[in-house]
């Protein structure tokens, strides 16, 4: 079998489907746009290093590659480099410490 890619646009909307599939129970800011979107992300930024930041700490690594890949369009539309390095390393570590050959992609 075949997979075909993903266009980039539907890429984030696809990983959050693959995400709430597997956590029905997620629940996601109501927002009206994208900028909107973005606007809540820009705010909540300073909260979500953090999160991400306690999370690893704790030993959530599940937790920490999924908070990694929510905010993964964030990241490659608004974020420094180091950032998005940061964020990208650390979901990949995270991934790896649970042995989660799925969130490594």
């Amino acid at each position: 079998m075949r997979v075909r890619p993903v266009p980039q646009a539907a890429a984030p909307a696809a990983r959050r489907s693959r995400l709430r599939a597997r956590h029905p129970r997620l629940a996601l800011p109501p927002l009206a746009s994208a900028a909107e979107a973005l606007e809540w992300f820009d705010a909540e930024w300073p909260n979500l290093s953090e999160l991400l930041r306690a999370t690893v700490l704790a030993g959530r690594h599940r937790h920490a590659w999924q908070l990694v890949l929510l905010t993964s369009h964030y990241l490659t539309t608004r974020s420094t480099y180091p950032d998005w390095s940061h964020w990208g390393l650390t979901g990949l570590n995270a991934a790896r410490a649970v042995r989660d050959t799925e969130a490594r992609c």
